[in-house]
Formats: C-alpha cells, sequence, structure tokens
C-alpha cells in the first residue's frame, strides 16, 4: 500500500482509488471499527469500497478528508 502524510495535518494516510470511478482518495493508515470503506490490495494502488451489509469481517478505513483535523488550511 501506498502511505504517505497528509499535507496540512502531517497525518499518515493511504492512498486508495474508488472501485467505482477510480477516483483517488485519502483513506486514515490505521483500520478502525465502524470504518465506511474496505481495501483490495491485490490492486496497486488498493481499491476502496463501501462496507456492506453481510460482507465478511476485515480492516475497515475511514477517510481522511472526513477526519483531517486542519482540513483545508494548506
Amino acid at each position: 500500500m501506498t502511505e504517505d502524510r497528509c499535507r496540512s495535518c502531517d497525518a499518515l494516510i493511504i492512498w486508495a482509488e474508488t472501485v467505482i470511478d477510480r477516483q483517488r482518495i485519502p483513506l486514515d493508515e490505521t483500520p478502525v471499527p465502524g470504518g465506511r470503506f474496505k481495501l483490495d490490495d491485490t490492486y496497486n494502488p488498493p481499491r476502496a469500497d463501501y462496507v456492506k451489509t453481510g460482507d465478511p469481517p476485515g480492516s475497515r478505513f475511514r477517510s481522511h478528508l472526513a477526519t483531517c483535523k486542519k482540513k483545508g488550511e494548506t
């Protein structure tokens, strides 16, 4: 996975592409319970898809756009 740092808050992030339209999306590096995205890291960059009811358990991630403490300050 491609790790990077947020330009605004310097937090570690993972760059992924959305499954539907392949848009790049920054995700928080650390998985959390209740995260909205699951990753398929068989692709490079990994593909992010929304978690759906009935999906098997696994690591879930949050969008860094939703959690950045300094969003928009650069």
